[in-house]
C-alpha cells in the first residue's frame, strides 16, 4: 500500500484539502448522494483521521514502552480495537 497523502488535512464544507496546498479532495462530498450534514461529518472525520491514526499509534507505542518496563501485558478490547484500526489505516 502507498503512503497516505500526510496531514495535516482540514474540511472545508464537503471538501478536504492538505493544509498548505490548493489540491481538493472531494472524496467527502457525495453531492446529492448523502445528506449535506453527513457529507460535512465525512469530510472532518477524514480530514482527522492522519491526526488520530499517528495518536493511536503513539498511545500503542507508550502502553508498550510501559509494558517492558512493568512487565505487565495491557492487551484489553481498547488496546486490540487500537492496533485494528492502525492496521486498517496502513496495511
Amino acid at each position: 500500500m502507498s503512503q497516505h497523502t500526510a496531514g495535516p488535512w482540514t474540511a472545508h464544507g464537503t471538501i478536504v484539502n492538505k493544509e498548505g496546498e490548493d489540491y481538493e479532495y472531494p472524496i467527502a462530498g457525495m453531492i446529492g448522494q448523502v445528506p449535506d450534514d453527513e457529507a460535512y461529518a465525512n469530510a472532518r472525520l477524514i480530514a482527522a483521521s492522519p491526526d488520530l491514526l499517528e495518536a493511536l499509534q503513539v498511545l500503542i507505542h507508550d502502553i508498550e514502552a510501559w509494558e517492558k518496563r512493568t512487565g505487565i501485558v495491557q492487551m484489553g478490547t481498547a488496546v486490540s480495537n487500537a492496533f485494528a484500526a492502525i492496521a486498517k489505516a496502513t496495511e
